[in-house]
């Protein structure tokens, strides 16, 4: 007796050194640069713990589908890269204050939330509980999807012999 659901876990958690090496890495990088981390940092063990939680409802659905379509992958990398640039990660929102239409575009990506978190933590700007709109939006996408997750791993959990 194997519990198969911890397959998809299994990936996320040997993803999280490499995520913690580079916060490392990081913190490094700006201890060289003179930014401190202050009391802000803290919220780092918040933002890693919503990621953790938005990427195994994600995991779950994307590993029960996986198997009955393999093609799947091309497209999930596809979407994955779009999704990945559309994040503040080498730019910063504010660059668009001008235009806050695209602001309301890009902070529909879930991993907005993530990304500018990190940020925030880093460079002590705001707490998670200073944008309860962004919180409640990210959280309210994570549930759905580990709902969704779950019901959808449950349902093709009978079927995953038949196709492995």
């Amino acid at each position: 007796v194997f519990n198969i659901r911890i397959l998809p876990s299994v990936k996320l958690f040997s993803a999280l050194y490499m995520h913690i090496f580079f916060i490392i890495i990081a913190f490094i990088v700006g201890i060289f640069n003179h930014v401190t981390p202050g009391l802000h940092i803290l919220q780092m063990f918040y933002y890693l713990f919503a990621m953790m939680m938005f990427l195994t409802g994600l995991t779950w659905i994307t590993s029960s589908i996986q198997p009955f379509f393999p093609d799947i992958n091309q497209f999930i990398t596809v979407i994955m890269q779009a999704l990945m640039w559309g994040t503040p990660v080498l730019w910063s929102i504010n660059q668009f204050e001008a235009h806050p239409t695209i602001q309301f575009i890009l902070k529909f990506n879930p991993m907005f939330y993530v990304v500018q978190g990190y940020r925030d933590a880093f460079f002590g700007e705001q707490w998670f509980w200073e944008k309860p709109l962004l919180t409640i939006y990210f959280w309210v996408v994570t549930l759905i999807l580990l709902v969704v997750g779950s019901i959808v791993f449950k349902r093709l959990k009978p079927h995953f012999s038949d196709v492995l």
